[in-house]
């Protein structure tokens, strides 16, 4: 079939696809997706079922999925996030489902077995993991995996609408490909997961962002950048912090940093011959 749909978001192989995607492709058998959640405190997103193939995006904790596939411990999926396909171990999803009540609203929060700092920690949970909050104790809140700080989430659907505030608060974070944590982030997925938390909805990758109107107005690539501007090249996304500085994640410096605007457009041009491409101007809902 000529125009097949991106693969990277829609689930098919030659042997399977998306029960969804019959008449659009072909495969050998389609399957009905079914649902899955993130268990584990973050699960990579990979292009191929094995633990050395390229990480191309990363689920958190609590994060919903369609399964199509299980084999050899390893889930072919797709994000009801974000509509990302690719696999995942099978360990790090359950079919348990929970309905969320909070997020995690800060870079990382420790996950302890009891409602008190002193109590042994078991795990580490990121900005934007979803919680069921079961009750609260002296300050904390118990989901059925343990104990978060009440101070470090709130409620779903209340965002944090300064982005740019929010994404400094990962400097020095290391750059991953394909990640989206403060353990590891590459440059769409640090704008991803801000936006995310001002409430907006941003695709995955950099050219899916580029050319998406969630993202607000498109502006011309010579447009004088402004505050929370979203600045693009060919495979790099910044945010810009005023006209002439931004924070990014870059493998430049294999870290969030914030760096002069024209360093980076100086060496977008020397790697590809080509600047800023276009920029976004998100709009917030009241």
């Amino acid at each position: 079939m000529a125009n097949q749909p991106d693969r990277r978001l829609h689930a098919y192989r030659e042997d399977l696809a998306d029960e969804t995607l019959r008449g659009q492709v072909e495969a050998r058998s389609y399957v009905p997706g079914q649902e899955r959640q993130v268990q584990s405190a973050s699960a990579p997103i990979r292009r191929k079922p094995s633990a050395s193939a390229e990480q191309e995006a990363e689920a958190l904790f609590g994060e919903r999925l369609k399964l199509f596939e299980e084999k050899d411990g390893w889930a072919w999926v797709q994000s009801e996030r974000d509509g990302y396909v690719g696999y995942v171990r099978s360990a790090q999803i359950t079919g348990a489902t929970w309905a969320a009540t909070h997020v995690v609203a800060v870079p990382r929060t420790p996950l302890f077995s009891g409602p008190n700092l002193k109590t042994p920690i078991d795990d580490f949970l990121h900005m934007e993991s979803a919680l069921e909050v079961l009750d609260i104790d002296r300050g904390y809140l118990q989901t059925a995996k343990g104990w978060v700080f009440a101070k470090h989430a709130c409620p779903i659907r209340q965002y944090h609408r300064d982005y740019v505030s929010t994404a400094l608060l990962f400097l020095g974070a290391p750059y991953v490909w394909g990640g989206r944590s403060s353990l590891g982030m590459d440059c769409s997925g640090l704008t991803q997961l801000v936006l995310q938390r001002a409430g907006i909805d941003a695709p995955r990758d950099s050219d899916m962002q580029e050319t998406s109107d969630l993202l607000g107005e498109r502006l011309v690539p010579d447009a004088l950048p402004r505050r929370g501007d979203i600045i693009y090249w060919k495979g790099h996304v910044a945010i810009a912090l005023d006209q002439s500085q931004v924070v990014h994640s870059t493998g430049h410096h294999l870290a969030v940093v914030v760096e002069p605007l024209e360093d980076i457009d100086e060496r977008a041009r020397a790697e590809s011959g080509e600047g800023i491409t276009s920029i976004r101007r998100p709009k917030l809902s009241a």
